[in-house]
Order: C-alpha cells, then structure tokens, then sequence
C-alpha cells in the first residue's frame, strides 16, 4: 500500500481554518468515493481503495491518506489534485480575512470560537441540549 501525507501551516482564525478543513473532507469523500466522519478534529475518511484522516490544528492541516492497490496507480495524481486544492482554499481564506482585517486571536475570533466546530461536535453539543 502506498501512503499520502499533506500538511499544510496556516495563520486563519478557527472559523476559517474549520471551512476549510470541512471543504477538504467534503471534496476528498465527493471525489473519491468515500465517507468523512468527524471525531473532534479529527476528520476520519473511509471508502473502498482509500482511507486516512485529515487533522485540524491550531495552525496547520494534516491529510494522511492510505491508498489501496488500484488507487496507487494513482497516487501522483490525486496528492497533486488534493495539494492544488488545499493549497487553493487556504490562499482564499486568507485573502478574505486580510480583506476584511481579522485575524486570529481578534475578537471577531473569540466571539465565533464556540461555532467554528467541526460538524459532529455541533451535533454533539446539540444532542446533550436536547436529552
């Protein structure tokens, strides 16, 4: 089995580093067929021929990807497609956030902190309410 491993640093705000990471999750189960479930930060990616987790951080991304046999044959071709589109997100977030002058740590920051979640911890949290 081959491997991919994409780590990318970024200075975004939680809330925008969050949009991403669900982007790349989102575009990654599109394109390849497979399922992300969210468990903290932790995105865990599981589909036939590709499997991984792509971890969110304060200040950087991890996307590690196992790939099966078939999808090996591949493995330039998807790292450059995932790499071009991270790459791609991450650029526009920061432009955007320069664009409109927040930058972490701000107070539009800690004012948005508990809503830049990833999905299954906004259901969990709305689950607890609810019993």
């Amino acid at each position: 089995m081959s491997r991919i491993a994409i780590s990318r640093r970024h200075r975004l705000t939680r809330t925008r580093a969050v949009k991403v990471a669900n982007r790349v999750a989102e575009d990654v189960a599109a394109e390849y067929g497979v399922v992300a479930t969210w468990i903290g930060d932790v995105a865990h990616l599981h589909g036939p021929g590709l499997s991984g987790s792509l971890m969110l951080a304060r200040n950087h991304l991890h996307l590690e990807l196992e790939l099966g046999f078939v999808t090996t044959l591949f493995r330039e071709q998807i790292a450059t497609v995932i790499e071009t589109e991270l790459d791609k997100l991450l650029e526009g977030e920061a432009k955007a956030a320069k664009k409109i002058g927040r930058t972490p740590g701000g107070d539009t920051e800690k004012r948005n902190r508990e809503n830049a979640k990833p999905p299954a911890e906004k259901l969990q949290k709305g689950a607890r309410g609810q019993r």
